[in-house]
């Protein structure tokens, strides 16, 4: 498999797919048009002539399909690929019922203008790094509020212990460690620490706090490149999971049996952290993932290029506050302010 391969693969890569290409095209054009409120026109079908959405979208594709082979194949700026890929993220909902674009995006007559969208993202120099695995320099860690010294922080065992309980019987989507295990993603090409662009399920922080992350020497890091080795972890440390989430993740997916999440206090055992590439991402985040004949695995609430640490092998460095000077919520221009930049 290639990173071509993988972007088609799953919901995420379609979305992200489509977004490139409607950029590339600009605001107005013939495939913008064609696919503006593609959602109503599915609806409308379903309610008013009882068509099927699987249906109403592959109808609609054959119109689109022409349109997206012929898309223009804009040299793809850092900012492009970045944006759109934000955009993509935060449309991550594993809690309901698939949205109309994505059902429609996974109809048949589309594949092979994904696919040349696909080709021309995997050649860019800007996505050279998307199949890499972990690697420790430049690697920052992101958090949205100011510590409260008024808080308690448990230990990272207290913390995997508790979320084991909960886990099993909460109905919480995500499939994520839990809070405070320490996340990190390594700098993008234009210099904005990654953790701060892509995050499933944001909330439109316009602040954060950012910390330079130092990575110990021989750190155990296991990489998530596709859904091969998320099934691997829930294989070799399952943690039942469906009463908690089998009711979101059975509308999110259709798939009726049971399912599994790595148990991360088992992880920890064997591993410093877990590492999601950005090929991974796109290969596994959305998907059923068959662990066994009765059983499967979905990576939810995971950012592209994040990796969770279970032990001290990651030093943060001091606190930097970083705010978005972009006008609206679809503009981002993230900046560190300067009197904690000379400090």
């Amino acid at each position: 498999m290639t990173l071509l391969d993988d972007l088609v693969a799953g919901p995420r890569g379609r979305d992200f797919l489509m977004e490139v290409a409607l950029s590339s095209e600009g605001n107005g054009g013939p495939l913008s048009r064609a696919t503006w409120r593609v959602g109503s026109y599915m609806e409308r079908n379903v309610r008013k002539f009882g068509i099927d959405r699987e249906h109403s979208a592959r109808a609609r594709a054959t119109t689109v399909a022409p349109l997206l082979e012929e898309v223009p194949l804009v040299e793809l700026a850092p900012r492009l690929l970045y944006d759109a890929l934000e955009y993509t993220v935060f449309r991550a909902t594993y809690w309901q019922e698939p949205m109309d674009g994505e059902v429609f995006l996974s109809a048949a007559p589309l594949r092979r203008g994904l696919c040349r969208i696909a080709r021309h993202v995997a050649d860019s120099e800007v996505t050279a790094g998307w199949s890499d695995p972990f690697l420790p320099d430049r690697q920052w860690s992101v958090n949205w509020a100011k510590p409260d010294p008024d808080t308690q922080v448990p230990s990272v065992d207290e913390a995997l212990e508790s979320w084991r309980e909960e886990a099993q019987t909460e109905s919480l989507w995500w499939s994520t460690p839990p809070w405070p295990v320490i996340s990190t993603a390594r700098e993008l090409v234009d210099g904005t620490p990654g953790g701060l662009r892509f995050v499933e399920d944001g909330r439109g922080w316009e602040t954060a706090q950012v910390q330079a992350a130092t990575i110990s020497p021989g750190a155990r890091v296991f990489t998530i490149n596709g859904p091969g080795a998320w099934a691997q972890l829930c294989r070799r440390f399952p943690l039942d999971v469906t009463p908690g989430k089998g009711q979101d993740w059975r509308l999110a997916t259709g798939y009726p049996h049971g399912w599994v999440i790595p148990d991360f206090v088992q992880v920890a055992q064997h591993y410093d952290a877990l590492h999601l590439s950005m090929r991974g991402y796109f290969a596994t985040a959305g998907r059923v993932i068959p662990v066994d004949e009765e059983q499967a695995g979905l990576l939810a609430g995971w950012s592209p290029g994040q990796t969770f640490w279970f032990t001290d092998a990651v030093a943060l460095g001091k606190p930097v506050t970083w705010r978005n000077h972009g006008h609206d919520f679809s503009e981002y221009d993230w900046r560190p302010d300067a009197d904690d930049r000379k400090a």
